[in-house]
This record gives C-alpha cells, sequence and structure tokens, in this order.
C-alpha cells in the first residue's frame, strides 16, 4: 500500500461516523448493507449525512457501492 493512500483511508476512518459505518460493513459481511439500513442503525445521524460519510470511505477505497433495485448496498 502506498504511503498517501495509507493516509487517506486513515483520514477517512478518523470520523466516528464513519468508523462505525466500517464496523457495521464488516460484521454485515460480502452481502453488504443498505445505505438507508445503515442510517437506521445510526439513529442519531440523518440519511443525508450518511450518504456523504459513504462517499468520503468509497473516495478512500474502503467501500464499494452496488446498486441493487431502488438500493446502493
Amino acid at each position: 500500500m502506498e504511503e498517501n493512500d495509507a493516509l487517506v483511508g486513515f483520514a477517512a476512518l478518523a470520523h466516528e461516523d464513519r468508523l462505525r459505518i466500517i464496523r457495521m460493513l464488516v460484521v454485515a459481511g460480502a452481502d453488504g448493507m443498505a445505505a438507508g439500513a445503515i442510517a437506521l442503525a445510526l439513529d442519531d445521524s440523518p440519511p443525508s449525512r450518511i450518504s456523504f460519510h459513504l462517499k468520503e470511505l468509497e473516495h478512500a477505497g474502503l467501500v464499494r457501492g452496488r446498486r441493487d433495485g431502488k438500493s446502493i448496498i
């Protein structure tokens, strides 16, 4: 892993909500978890905030989204 990639990844994980999201996704495993389900599990965060955090995690290369009907997993 390149040093810059590692720094971007660690910076993404430095936020409490993003770390909580990663922990949930690790537990969910390869099937993943819908963005809406993540928002419900983090009841103190509005869905728009979850979308922002997921985008940051994806930018850091820590998660990938895939469309499943109307949901993004």
